[in-house]
């Protein structure tokens, strides 16, 4: 991260101001991050389920909910057409 938009942070979310620093937006890294722990079998969707209800940092819980949207949606399109070419 570039030190303007570290200044940037710095000035529009301080650090000892715990709500404001809720909606911190996640780096590249971090969402790459959550993404390899959500992958895990049985300990990442219990970590996937622990973001979606959190409600400490905004982007993460965010991120938790698409993450379990797409996984649904993935999800029924195979159980489709396991169904359809099946028949």
């Amino acid at each position: 991260m570039k030190q303007k938009e570290k200044d940037f942070i710095e000035e529009h979310f301080p650090k000892d101001d715990h709500e404001l620093r809720r909606y911190r937006p996640l780096g590249a890294w971090r969402y790459l991050g959550w993404s390899i722990l959500f992958l895990i079998p049985v300990l990442g969707w219990i970590f996937l389920i622990y973001c979606a209800a959190s409600n400490k940092r905004i982007a993460r819980r965010s991120f938790a909910r698409s993450y379990i949207i797409i996984v649904v949606l993935v999800t029924a399109a195979i159980l489709v057409l396991t169904l359809v070419y099946a028949i």
